[in-house]
C-alpha cells in the first residue's frame, strides 16, 4: 500500500506520522459534504427508501 500524498484537511488537523486509511476515513466523514443530495435526488423523481 502506497502512502497518501497529502493528508486530508491539514487546516483542520495536525498532521501526523502514520496517515493511514483509517485516519483518512476519519478526517473525510468528520467534514460534511454534499448536504444537498439528497434533496436533489428525489427533485430528479428517484426514492431513497
Amino acid at each position: 500500500m502506497q502512502p497518501y500524498r497529502k493528508q486530508r484537511y491539514a487546516d483542520r488537523y495536525a498532521n501526523v506520522d502514520f496517515y493511514g486509511w483509517s485516519e483518512d476515513k476519519a478526517r473525510q466523514y468528520s467534514v460534511p459534504e454534499r448536504e444537498d443530495f439528497g434533496a436533489f435526488i428525489r427533485g430528479k423523481g428517484f426514492s431513497l427508501k
